[in-house]
């Protein structure tokens, strides 16, 4: 135990403060190794008021798996489950049935059957595989400022699509909705709880989720409730960020695939039960596919853990090539059956599909830290600890490595080398 600088009494529990949280039962055989949890090298983490605080940490070790951030845990039951399936999570809006009000197919900016155009940017990063780019837009090279409105706070990424432009004051947990060719404001609708990322547009639909633990789904034309959905195991509230919210929010961003909507409840499949995966049918809200994902707690007779990676996954937006689902480590089916995928080495790289978008901290990250990338699958091996030390970022079939791992911001500052 001589890389555990820091070491507290608490009740019959040893708790080390370096390297992850490990629990020593002193008067029985109840030890547990907590990988996900550690606290920073020099200070460890404080048990008090029932509690376990554990502060930010610089730690680039089980990336993808451990939570970041000052975090207070505890003991207290969350597994009370509402049966997945259960008619008490569908909530039927005002709209709920009725058909959506498509634009005129007159309008310059708006597709036939209210589906997004090709030059559309219908859900966060443009597409399902979060590429980022859109090649169908015309975009001229002399741009011109054509209308600007101040919302205030912090905002999602724009969503436009069908004539349309929808943005999410998070904090504010407000969805609207602007004419693209004016800037005018249409509409706006209050969700129960912080709205993160880019709603998605979908054949006249607007879908996000929030962190109140559900699922929204409005009459994009003008803002009315058509569903909403509890993806939570249940209704229970924690403090986050100086708001109410579930323990299992979800992500602003859905996955529109195959004419589904995948969502993802949760923020770790290692802590207060795992996350909640659905497949929603878009129109009516009506649970498709279901799956739950719990990483087990390991076995400390034979699994004495590995140093930098471990199996579980922190909850992200949700990602596909067409084929799969990804949520960071995790891999699904289009059934949602979870596909086991078998570690390289022991630094935890491993085949996770053939088109594969991952941050390290998760796409929603915005501190700047410089050991956060992203990583892009272009070999037969992806994983988020591949090539610890150098940071790979793919645009266009290039291959941009950052030696020094600077964030995309500051790559200037970096040494950087461009190949095919």
């Amino acid at each position: 135990m001589k890389r555990m600088l820091t070491t507290l009494l608490f009740q019959l529990l040893l708790v080390p403060g370096q390297a992850r949280a490990e629990f020593l039962d002193l008067d029985g055989n109840d030890h547990m190794r907590q990988d996900w949890l550690r606290g920073s090298c020099r200070y460890g983490v404080l048990p008090c008021n029932g509690l376990l605080y554990t502060p930010p940490d610089q730690c680039f070790c089980y990336v993808g798996a451990k939570i970041d951030g000052f975090i207070a845990t505890s003991g207290a039951d969350t597994t009370a489950t509402l049966d997945p399936r259960s008619p008490e999570r569908l909530l039927q809006g005002p709209a709920y049935g009725s058909p959506v009000a498509f634009p005129s197919e007159g309008h310059r900016n708006a597709p036939p059957n209210g589906r997004a155009a090709s030059a559309d940017w219908p859900s966060y990063r443009a597409d399902a595989k979060r590429s980022g780019s859109n090649r169908q837009a015309n975009v001229s090279r002399k741009l011109q400022k054509q209308w600007e409105i101040a919302l205030g706070g912090k905002l999602t990424q724009p969503t436009i699509a069908a004539g349309k432009v929808f943005v999410a004051a998070v904090d504010r947990q407000t969805v609207c909705a602007f004419d693209a060719a004016t800037g005018e404001q249409l509409w706006k609708f209050i969700a129960g709880g912080r709205v993160d990322s880019s709603p998605t547009y979908h054949t006249g639909l607007l879908l996000f989720g929030a962190n109140d633990g559900r699922v929204y789904c409005l009459d994009a034309s003008n803002g009315e409730l058509v569903w909403r959905f509890l993806a939570a195991p249940n209704d229970r509230r924690i403090v986050a960020f100086g708001q109410v919210e579930s323990p299992w929010p979800v992500h602003g961003s859905v996955l529109v695939m195959n004419s589904l909507a995948y969502v993802a409840a949760g923020r770790s499949t290692l802590i207060d039960g795992g996350a909640h995966f659905y497949a929603l049918e878009p129109r009516f809200g009506n649970v498709v596919h279901y799956a739950h994902a719990e990483q087990p707690r390991p076995d400390l007779s034979k699994d004495i853990g590995e140093h930098f990676a471990m199996d579980g996954s922190s909850i992200d937006v949700l990602t596909t090539d067409g084929k799969h689902v990804f949520c960071t480590q995790e891999m699904f089916d289009a059934e949602l059956h979870r596909i086991e995928t078998k570690w390289n080495t022991h630094y935890g790289d491993r085949y996770l599909g053939e088109d594969h978008l991952i941050a390290t901290g998760g796409m929603l990250d915005d501190t700047g830290f410089n050991r956060i990338f992203w990583s892009h699958r272009l070999t037969r091996r992806s994983s988020l600890t591949n090539r610890i030390g150098r940071r790979w970022i793919s645009s266009g079939g290039w291959l941009l490595e950052c030696v020094l791992g600077f964030d995309i911001g500051t790559i200037p500052r970096a040494t950087a080398t461009i190949s095919r």
